[in-house]
């Protein structure tokens, strides 16, 4: 079976939830070819596959990482962005007619869904977003008359460009989401299902794989990190600017006397693909890539991360109570954050409000809470089995 990937390169999330299952097609023999852009690509060339580069799409952010709605708009404006999407569509087609592959499997790309019907070929969708929310207002203060008014004409027209992507995933053959099943949603916020599409719809649960054996103590070992005090793991990810910001801020709580005294030591994935440095800090250790991400997340204690839905998964998978720090007017992961709140797997600490103190208070909360609840998700195989086996039956349909 020859299988076209293709990931959303906005930050790491789309392509690392992918990889298992990339994975294991190429273990069992099948072609695999992936198609991405930007952080997914560095990613994607990190990790070996066979890779060729999509054409990109993103949003504009400001200094601290969060979105630039109006930058977004006037530089990508409906006009700019329908030509850009035709032109990633038309790259799509060209990639797809010469690999010929017998399935698409789309990770929240819209472009290479429509290429893959617009080809006759069977298309799979890994989704967490079917409705994607917009900003009311920017978070940074009183809003000026000019952003009520960019906001209120944002939103209308989002009223009807809304409608026009839901209707673009619904052309999917079969519709994964890698969450758990109502009332335990993650991305709940965004997921209002239209009742035509809920005959393709798999609730999947998070696409992690379980390995037999310890707890990530050997990763430990080879961090130089001791075996004896409590691992909080601060895993930061996104877009290169929305990380730098983060990256910068957290390097200088850990450097702070009052983290450097505490009882806790403290590993840093910078979340950089391209990176090879290592640096180490007192009771820290900050690295610009982690090879095995899941074995440092079992190792420890508490995760700091933003509310990205693959770290979440992640760590409720692993049992690990998190401290989320959302991106500034990003409804999306503020939508996980408050609902990871409400599940008491976690708490939000806002970019605002990061501190030393308030960090450090945070992860003390969660170790004395006795937060470690692991969701079992009840089904049929895990989740990245399940889909291979889907993908199997769409490529002999």
């Amino acid at each position: 079976m020859r299988v076209y990937v293709s990931a959303c390169g906005i930050g790491n999330g789309h392509i690392a939830r992918c990889d298992p299952i990339i994975m294991d097609l190429m273990r069992d023999g099948d072609g695999v070819l992936v198609s991405t852009y930007s952080d997914g690509y560095d990613y994607a060339l990190r990790r070996g596959f066979r890779t060729v580069k999509a054409l990109p799409m993103g949003f504009k952010t400001r200094p601290d990482g969060s979105i630039d709605f109006k930058r977004t708009a006037t530089s990508s404006g409906f006009s700019l962005g329908v030509h850009r999407f035709l032109k990633q569509l038309v790259r799509e087609i060209e990639y797809m007619k010469w690999y010929k592959p017998d399935v698409v499997i789309s990770d929240s790309r819209a472009s290479s869904l429509m290429a893959a019907k617009l080809l006759g070929i069977p298309c799979a969708l890994i989704l967490n977003q079917f409705r994607i929310r917009m900003a009311r207002a920017p978070s940074d203060g009183a809003p000026r008359i000019s952003d009520r008014i960019f906001f209120l004409i944002a939103n209308l027209a989002w009223l009807y460009i809304g409608p026009i992507l839901s209707c673009v995933w619904e052309l999917a053959d079969r519709i994964f989401i890698p969450d758990f099943p109502p009332p335990y949603t993650i991305s709940e916020g965004n997921l209002r299902l239209p009742r035509r599409a809920l005959g393709k719809v798999e609730f999947v649960g998070p696409m992690v794989r379980h390995r037999e054996g310890g707890e990530g103590d050997g990763v430990l070992g080879e961090l130089g990190l001791r075996g004896d005090r409590p691992l909080i793991y601060l895993a930061v990810s996104g877009p290169r600017v929305e990380r730098q910001f983060l990256i910068d801020r957290l390097r200088a709580i850990l450097e702070s006397d009052l983290i450097r005294n505490s009882e806790y030591q403290f590993a840093m994935s910078c979340g950089d693909p391209l990176g090879r440095g290592t640096l180490k800090l007192g009771n820290s250790v900050i690295m610009d890539w982690v090879e095995d991400q899941d074995g440092l997340m079992r190792a420890s204690e508490v995760v700091v991360c933003r509310a990205g839905h693959g770290t979440i998964m992640k760590c409720i998978s692993f049992g690990k109570p998190m401290i989320l720090i959302p991106t500034p007017d990003h409804t999306e992961q503020y939508g996980n954050a408050e609902k990871v709140e409400r599940l008491g797997l976690g708490r939000i600490l806002h970019q605002r409000d990061l501190s030393e103190v308030a960090m450090l208070r945070a992860i003390e909360d969660l170790i004395g809470s006795g937060i470690g609840i692991r969701f079992e998700f009840r089904g049929k195989g895990d989740a990245v089995s399940r889909i291979i086996d889907r993908i199997r039956s769409l490529s002999r349909d």
